[in-house]
């Protein structure tokens, strides 16, 4: 079995050694298979704490259950990618379930910028609006709209090599993985569309959401400090005092959502950026994985540092879903009495 992966000659370009020894297939595919299990079961736990946790249901965690929606889709996706990484003699398998794999994959990597870009957005109006505009601002039919944008865009960009090459999309001879052929004449042409498309509009919502959170975390505590300064008895009253605990955790848990962002960033940069130079090949399958690890770690974001994300997963394990189930039944009555 021959335990290298090289690209074809015949496309101009010379034997390049992916997978030194079979061993670093394994290693690779045993890492994308934990990640996949961990994914799986951490992403569930979000969607499951939102979904039957009160003080979860915000208009934030829509686009964080969209974004561990595009990690679970793309956990559940992982095992044909360890088998793809495993295939040193070519992809064993109908090549229709490559394609898919790779659809899967991009769309879930767009999904979950576009999802950042949403939580982005709602951390800026929440913090920078008071209550009536942020309402009036993203109202339902908003967040549906946004969350249509969320899957659609990705979903159309990955499926429109199918018109122009419908064998684009799938195992790649080079880096044994299911993405999309690279000495494809397609190929050049489909990376601009990628980049068009998927990065500079979430990427720009990100940048400017929080420049100016940052500039209104700025100005307040530039105000508030004139505020101290002119104060002479130093006694704050109840309603002010609470403002500020309020203003507190807005603030601490739109720090996790940037350390979120942060860090899909920083597993995607490397990856994006050693496609486009030359000389690096043997280094895409270390950066894919480290690029497929954001898919488990915002879970355990969640967990070790969201309070209500903690007592939500706290209460699944314990097996206490009934009662968060009684817990939702309630505020719907509450709801539909007022």
């Amino acid at each position: 079995m021959d335990n290298i992966t090289t690209a074809s000659p015949t496309d101009g370009d010379e034997d390049v050694v992916v997978y030194p020894t079979y061993a670093y297939r394994v290693v690779y595919a045993t890492l994308i298979g934990i990640i996949s299990v961990v994914g799986i079961i951490g992403n569930t736990f979000v969607i499951l704490g939102v979904i039957v946790y009160k003080k979860l249901r915000t208009k934030t965690n829509v686009f964080v259950v969209n974004l561990s929606g595009a990690d679970l889709v793309n956990c559940l996706n992982l095992p044909w990618m360890s088998v793809a990484v495993l295939s040193a003699d070519g992809w064993p398998l109908p090549k229709g379930i490559c394609s898919f794999a790779s659809v899967a994959l991009l769309v879930s990597i767009g999904s979950s910028l576009y999802s950042l870009g949403g939580i982005a957005l709602c951390r800026c109006a929440l913090v920078t609006m008071n209550p009536t505009d942020y309402a009036n601002f993203l109202t339902r039919r908003r967040l549906a709209c946004l969350t249509v944008v969320v899957w659609i865009v990705p979903l159309a960009v990955s499926l429109m090599p199918l018109t122009f090459a419908p064998n684009f999309l799938g195992f790649n001879n080079k880096y044994d993985m299911c993405i999309w052929d690279t000495n494809h004449w397609f190929s050049m042409t489909y990376n601009v569309i990628l980049s068009i498309c998927c990065f500079p509009l979430p990427l720009s919502v990100i940048v400017v959401s929080y420049a100016r959170i940052w500039r209104h975390v700025r100005r307040h505590a530039q105000r508030m400090t004139r505020v101290s300064a002119r104060s002479v008895s130093g006694i704050v009253d109840g309603n002010g005092a609470r403002k500020g605990s309020v203003n507190r955790r807005q603030m601490a848990v739109t720090i996790n959502m940037l350390i979120v962002i942060c860090i899909f960033l920083i597993c995607m940069t490397p990856y994006s950026m050693i496609l486009v130079l030359p000389g690096g090949e043997i280094v895409v399958p270390a950066f894919g994985v480290i690029l497929l690890s954001n898919s488990c770690i915002n879970p355990l974001i969640y967990a070790t540092r969201h309070p209500d994300f903690k007592l939500a997963f706290a209460k699944v394990l314990r097996c206490k879903t009934r009662e968060l189930m009684s817990e939702r039944s309630r505020a719907q009555n509450t709801q539909s009495q007022k």
